[in-house]
């Protein structure tokens, strides 16, 4: 991966799970004892986090730093959302789910 396909993929992934849990860039910095412009920059490409921050973003939102990384799941906190409740689900529900869920990924395609 080039070092411009990692910076898009790190600002999207920080934007994507701070708007996923409904906070401001502000909430957000708050919360990890950062300036509200430092998460703006990490957001529109401008920097990177750094470890520590990263490693303090994953522990708020409890998820383990190989979710962070996980490219192939691009909404984290709707996926999470989403297992939790299809844990909750008998047999026959979900294969209802998962023939949808293939209906919708079949129309895509075309």
């Amino acid at each position: 991966m080039e070092r411009n396909q990692i910076i898009d993929f790190v600002k999207n992934r920080f934007a994507n799970i701070r708007l996923g849990h409904a906070l401001s860039a502000r909430e957000l910095s708050a919360e990890l004892g950062q300036s509200s412009t430092y998460i703006s920059q990490i957001e529109n490409g401008h920097k990177l986090p750094s470890l520590e921050v990263l490693y303090y973003f994953c522990e708020y939102f409890k998820m383990p730093l190989s979710e962070f990384f996980a490219d192939e799941w691009k909404y984290p906190v709707q996926y999470k959302t989403l297992f939790h409740d299809l844990g909750k689900l008998d047999t026959d529900e979900l294969y209802q789910v998962m023939s949808l869920a293939k209906l919708f990924a079949r129309n895509k395609k075309q």
